[in-house]
């Protein structure tokens, strides 16, 4: 939400940039960190307080960094802003996997990837208009008042889906033999790489956002829905096909046809930037559409196939899963980014690149995993 905000915050702050470009990389660290212990703990005391008091760190912290009045503060607050934020994507997860199976769980996860899409897509927007009315501190005061809403909300609506009976109370020791169990399944390791390289549509290009927008494509800090719209938009009606055909489509047409449209899509981005010297909005941004449609068909799917193997352990499987794909994130966004700028082409490039070898490596773990049911099942 605070990108469009950057080149303010430095200039106001006297930093240098790349001090504040690494508090986008600080919050996703801390972000990554947490995960592990909000999955763990929610298995053990259950899904609803670990988000209400998640929610509600996250709203103070919000207000301490809109207070920072340097760049070093900035970081520590945006550290712990990032370390009270990691039970969203993971609990809720786990609350589907909770009380849904089959189609119902697939509907449900596709709607929640593209709550999980449209925030970060819409963030800058949102952004940049009150950057431009109120100032770059109102960023984070508006979301302390998203925050303090949201566990409102939670607090009144939010039931328990995860019952006493089935919680587990593990400690310590047991908790890493659990977490080390889930990270040395190569399957399950095949599918977080698989679906971080997927979700590059949205790591490259909320990482790049700053230099892409204003340099690339000469925009304004009010423009920046030139790049998100399209990747919202195409979010939206990606999430809407796989919620409408979890029950026609089987799991693997599904995940061909998302492969298909990702790949054409990343290859059209490809070509427009190598032919073009002055790229020009929607030409520029018309395949992100196709390419976020794609990967709201293919992350449910994903997402599901990592953690199904490990249902007695749900909440550290989806933990581990958002950990290593938050890394996953933090590092495109604090090295790849910055060493792409400012060449579209470069960008357009890797993200091609990203969705190739993620297809490869889907390919491959799925006809191991067909080989290994096989041999089991062929008598001896």
């Amino acid at each position: 939400m605070y990108l469009p905000a950057m080149p303010t915050i430095t200039e106001q702050m006297r930093a240098a940039s790349w001090l504040v470009q690494l508090s986008l990389s600080a919050y996703l660290v801390g972000l990554a960190a947490m995960m592990l212990v909000y999955g763990a703990l929610s298995d053990r005391v259950g899904r609803r307080p670990v988000l209400l008091w998640s929610t509600a760190a996250f709203s103070l912290c919000s207000l301490a960094v809109a207070c920072s009045q340097n760049a070093e503060q900035l970081l520590l607050f945006r550290v712990l802003q990032g370390l009270s934020a990691g039970a969203g994507g993971v609990v809720g997860r786990a609350l589907i996997q909770d009380t849904l199976q089959g189609p119902a769980a697939m509907r449900a996860m596709s709607q929640v990837i593209m709550a999980f899409v449209l925030a970060p897509a819409i963030a800058p927007l949102l952004g940049g208009y009150l950057l431009d009315a109120l100032g770059w501190r109102a960023v984070f005061l508006a979301q302390a008042g998203f925050a303090a809403a949201l566990f409102a909300w939670a607090l009144v609506q939010l039931g328990e889906t995860l019952q006493p009976a089935h919680r587990v109370r593990l400690g310590m020791r047991a908790m890493g033999r659990t977490y080390l169990t889930v990270a040395r399944d190569a399957h399950y390791q095949a599918m977080v790489l698989a679906g971080s390289l997927t979700f590059m549509i949205f790591s490259l290009y909320i990482g790049a956002a700053a230099w892409f927008v204003l340099q690339v494509l000469a925009l304004q800090v009010t423009e920046f829905g030139w790049v998100f719209i399209p990747l919202v938009v195409g979010a939206m009606l990606g999430a809407a096909v796989s919620a409408r055909q979890a029950s026609r489509w089987s799991r693997s047409k599904q995940m061909l046809v998302g492969y298909g449209l990702m790949l054409t899509a990343s290859a059209c981005n490809c070509a427009y930037f190598i032919c073009t010297d002055s790229p020009q909005v929607p030409f520029a941004v018309l395949a992100l559409a196709l390419a976020s449609l794609a990967f709201a068909l293919l992350n449910p799917c994903i997402c599901l196939m990592a953690v199904e193997r490990h249902a007695g352990y749900r909440g550290m499987a989806n933990s581990l899963l958002s950990f290593e794909q938050t890394l996953f994130f933090a590092a495109v966004t604090a090295f790849l980014c910055p060493a792409l700028e400012p060449s579209a082409t470069a960008l357009a490039a890797a993200l091609f690149v990203a969705v190739l070898l993620s297809g490869v490596i889907m390919l491959r773990s799925v006809t191991s995993e067909r080989t290994v049911e096989h041999v089991a099942g062929t008598p001896s």
